[in-house]
């Protein structure tokens, strides 16, 4: 390789040229002696792709049959000698090798990875992909499923549920509550597949969060309250405050909301001052220094509130958990093992082939059954790309990412202000995420921005930018 080819991240505005640095990216590695077939680019539309292909055949096209244009492309990919010939043998090797080339959709990607290992992942028989019509008929009999009668031990399970979910709150609609939950959450279960973690109040805080501590009396602790108050002499406004607040604590229960009002947010606003401090704050017009053990007392009252509701929440948690563990094996048994599949169940496979402890695949094993020795990867619109899809992408990625001799690469490119899929996961803080996780000690990805848009004229940007600021 006549060459260093960088990771590198790219942050392109609308218009400002992304599709031309992929395709300069692309024809730098063919330039620097990579064999196309050793690249993969994926991009998040059919359209996409079929234009990224042709720009880089009408580019190199170009420049094997212009002297000017074979310089120009030289200096902008920083390789080759200006020679058209040069060109034109790249050029010919892409048809020649046109049916090896791996440009294609992420959804595409993992369709023929799927599809090499069928019965590794769980498919007794061919896949086909599902319509959205499919997708919620199987959905809706996966739920049917999950809460028909007949399985006493099953049903008295999903009760349990129930109860812990609503926190005896009256619920008419059952089945929609159930399915609210597993559309908002289904997708979050599938990252991991493991029941344990919901709820799982070691994970969530790694060191004790400042709520923590015992059980508190609640009415005694009101009193404690109420001895240090009367020596105080407080005017009317704080008295009445603090009396709603006291009378509203002793009779609160975890999901209702503590009618504190305005006392209550000051009280949190000089939280870490009332443990041993002496705090003041402001009510209407009227100040108060709160002095100890008052401040104490109050400090433990904040402590109470939020730890029982934070107890709720952990509870509800582990409850939902419980219930995706129960649907997405019915799920699985009547719809992933027919074969029947949509798009967003191909990453999720994927991550239980790949990434489960009891992994059944490893990534040389998919190269190798998929004839596909990839050196250099290309992502295009990363900023819609999921957190599952990123997940199935590091394992095939991570060891290139963490290769820093310039044989092997990976590039991604997008434009967070263009984010528009996050109704099916998009996530354009994996941006900045995986160019952290990677630049830990040493540089691993250079980033650059496109930031001049050759598509829209000032008056254009102008009012876009008065719209939307920064």
């Amino acid at each position: 390789m006549s060459g260093v080819i960088r990771h590198e991240t790219i942050m392109a505005s609308a218009g400002s040229g992304k599709t031309y640095a992929l395709v300069q990216r692309y024809i730098r590695l063919l330039a620097n002696g990579v064999a196309p077939e050793r690249i993969i680019a994926l991009t998040f539309t059919r359209k996409a792709s079929g234009e990224f292909l042709q720009k880089i055949f009408l580019r190199l096209s170009d420049a094997a049959v212009d002297q000017a244009g074979a310089k120009q492309l030289s200096n902008e990919i920083g390789a080759g000698d200006g020679d058209p010939l040069f060109f034109a043998r790249l050029l010919g090797e892409m048809v020649h090798k046109i049916g090896q080339l791996q440009l294609s959709t992420i959804d595409s990607y993992f369709g023929k990875i799927v599809g090499a290992f069928p019965y590794e992942l769980g498919l007794t028989r061919q896949h086909r992909i599902m319509d959205e019509f499919e997708q919620n008929v199987a959905r809706a009999m996966a739920l049917e499923r999950l809460l028909a009668p007949g399985d006493p031990e099953r049903e008295n399970r999903i009760l349990q549920v129930y109860k812990q979910m609503t926190w005896g709150a009256e619920e008419k609609n059952v089945y929609g509550l159930f399915e609210e939950k597993l559309q908002e959450s289904h997708e979050v279960f599938l990252e991991n597949r493991s029941e344990a973690l919901w709820g799982d109040v070691a994970a969530i805080f790694t060191e004790p969060p400042w709520w923590s501590g015992p059980d508190e009396d609640r009415t005694r602790l009101g009193g404690l309250i109420e001895e240090q108050l009367d020596g105080l002499g407080l005017g009317k406004a704080f008295a009445n405050a603090f009396d709603s607040l006291l009378a509203a604590f002793a009779t609160w229960e975890p999901g209702q909301e503590l009618k504190g009002g305005t006392l209550l947010q000051r009280l949190f606003e000089v939280r870490d001052g009332l443990e041993a401090g002496t705090p003041e704050i402001k009510f209407g017009r009227g100040r108060l220094v709160i002095p100890q053990p008052l401040g104490s007392y109050l400090y433990r009252l904040l402590q109470t509130y939020v730890r029982l509701e934070i107890a709720r929440q952990v509870m509800r948690t582990r409850s939902l958990g419980q219930l995706l563990a129960e649907y997405d094996r019915l799920y699985e048994e009547s719809v992933r093992e027919s074969g029947a599949l949509v798009f967003s169940d191909l990453p999720m496979l994927l991550i239980k082939g790949l990434c489960d402890a009891e992994a059944a695949l490893g990534v040389m094993e998919i190269l190798y059954r998929l004839d596909s020795r990839s050196d250099h990867w290309l992502v295009d619109e990363f900023q819609d790309t999921s957190r599952i899809q990123w997940k199935v992408l590091r394992e095939l990625v991570d060891e290139i990412l963490q290769d820093a001799s310039g044989e092997r690469s990976f590039f991604y490119v997008g434009d967070i202000k263009q984010s528009i899929y996050a109704w099916r996961g998009g996530d354009p803080r994996l941006f900045g995420e995986i160019y952290a996780h990677y630049n830990k000690g040493q540089p691993g990805i250079l980033a650059s921005r496109l930031d001049i848009s050759w598509r829209s004229a000032p008056p254009v940007l102008d009012c876009v930018n008065t719209l939307f600021g920064g």
